[in-house]
């Protein structure tokens, strides 16, 4: 006979797994397309770049470290790349791809020489750091947002088109990256 107290989390993350059961069960429930491929994918497409971070975040907390300022970082780099793109003609994904690399890695060895060549607490630059950056880039740009951002910009990269039975679907290039990334990491 099935006891029910074994049924009862032990931890945090068991009380967590039954919250995600009891999601997913209700949504399925509520609506046909919750349990699909397409929403899958959807789903898998919306949090890639939250995936990204945190699988970076990940490796910078299992080396001992901690990394306040990846926000910052990657709204600096997000802002340059959409203010080249906008007002004066960067027009290659590749090229802006390779341009944000190399902005993150910078701003990312500034952090690096200042914990590990001079010794500084990691909690201390990265706040720093984030302080820094957002700061200088609220100051730079007044506040103001971006728009009128050229097509090449927000128009979804699919790169692997599939098809299950008579349906057809692609993976996008941030999901992509997100597997490369959880492969390295």
């Amino acid at each position: 006979m099935l006891k029910l107290s074994r049924l009862r989390p032990s931890s945090n993350e068991g009380y967590l797994a039954w919250v995600l059961l009891v999601v997913i069960v209700t949504f399925s429930l509520l609506t046909s397309q919750f349990l699909t491929l397409q929403n899958l994918l959807d789903l898998t497409e919306s949090y890639a770049v939250s995936g990204i971070f945190a699988l970076g975040l990940f490796v910078v907390l299992v080396t001992g470290g901690i990394d306040i300022s990846f926000a910052a970082v990657a709204s600096v780099v997000q802002y340059t790349i959409a203010t080249l793109a906008i007002h004066y003609g960067l027009s290659s994904p590749t090229g802006s791809i390779l341009l944000a690399v190399a902005i993150g890695t910078v701003l990312g060895m500034i952090n690096a020489i200042l914990i590990y060549c001079l010794r500084i607490v990691s909690i201390i630059v990265t706040i720093s750091m984030q302080s820094l950056l957002f700061g200088m880039l609220m100051w730079l740009t007044n506040g103001t947002s971006l728009y009128d951002l050229p097509d090449w910009l927000t128009t979804p990269i699919r790169v692997l088109p599939f098809s299950v039975g008579e349906q057809h679907y692609q993976i996008g290039l941030p999901v992509l990256v997100m597997l490369a990334v959880a492969g390295l990491s």
